[in-house]
C-alpha cells in the first residue's frame, strides 16, 4: 500500500500533459533533491582539574575585590554622613554655648553687683556698681575658653572622622576641643 499524502491543491487539471504525470514528476525531483544537512552536535567542553581550579580562584578573588570595593564606597559614605552631621552639630552647639555664656555672664555680673549693694551699701551709693561689674565682666570672660566636645564613634571610624574633622571645626570658627572615642555600640 502506498503512503498517503495531504492532498494540497496543486495539481493542475487544465494542463495538456495531465495533472498526474506533473505529481508523479514532484515526488520523483522530491526523492532525488539532496537532504538538508545535518549540523553535528560538538562534544560538551572539557576542562582539567588545574583549569577548574585556576577559573574557581580567579572568581573568588574577582568576588572579594567587588565586596572591599564595596565596603570601602559603604565605610566613606558613612563618613561623610558622620561629617556633614557634625558639622552641623558642631555650628548648633558653637551658637547655644554663646547664648549660654552670655546670660551666664549677665548673671553672674548681676549676682556681683547685688552683693557688693547688700554687703557694701555706702560705697555702692558713693561709686555705684560701674566698675565692679566691667572687673566681673572681664574675668568671666577670660574663664570660659576650654569648650570641650565629645564625639562618640565607631572604633572603624573614629580615625577617619578625626583626620577630616578639623577642616570643618576651622570653617565653623569652633574655639573648642574635640575629643573622640571609640564606643562600640
Amino acid at each position: 500500500m502506498t503512503k498517503l499524502k495531504k492532498y494540497l491543491f496543486d495539481l493542475n487539471f487544465d494542463a495538456p500533459d495531465g495533472g498526474a504525470s506533473q505529481l508523479a514528476r514532484r515526488e520523483m525531483e522530491a526523492e532525488d533533491a539532496p537532504l538538508p544537512p545535518v549540523e553535528e552536535i560538538p562534544p560538551p567542553p572539557t576542562f582539567s582539574e588545574e583549569e577548574l581550579t585556576l577559573a574557581r580562584d580567579q572568581a573568588f578573588e574577582a568576588g572579594r575585590q567587588a565586596g572591599i570595593q564595596e565596603a570601602e564606597a559603604t565605610t566613606e559614605r558613612r563618613v561623610a554622613t558622620a561629617l556633614e552631621s557634625l558639622a552641623g552639630h558642631l555650628a548648633a552647639i558653637k551658637d547655644t554655648q554663646e547664648l549660654a555664656n552670655e546670660a551666664l555672664l549677665k548673671d553672674c555680673i548681676a549676682l556681683a553687683a547685688t552683693i557688693i549693694r547688700k554687703m557694701l551699701p555706702e560705697l555702692t551709693r558713693r561709686s555705684g556698681t560701674e566698675e565692679i561689674e566691667a572687673v566681673v565682666h572681664q574675668c568671666l570672660t577670660q574663664i570660659d575658653k576650654d569648650t570641650r566636645v565629645t564625639v562618640r564613634l565607631h572604633p572603624a571610624e573614629v580615625e577617619l572622622i578625626r583626620e577630616q574633622t578639623r577642616e570643618i571645626a576651622d570653617n565653623t570658627s569652633f574655639d573648642g576641643k574635640l575629643v573622640f572615642t571609640a564606643d562600640p555600640r
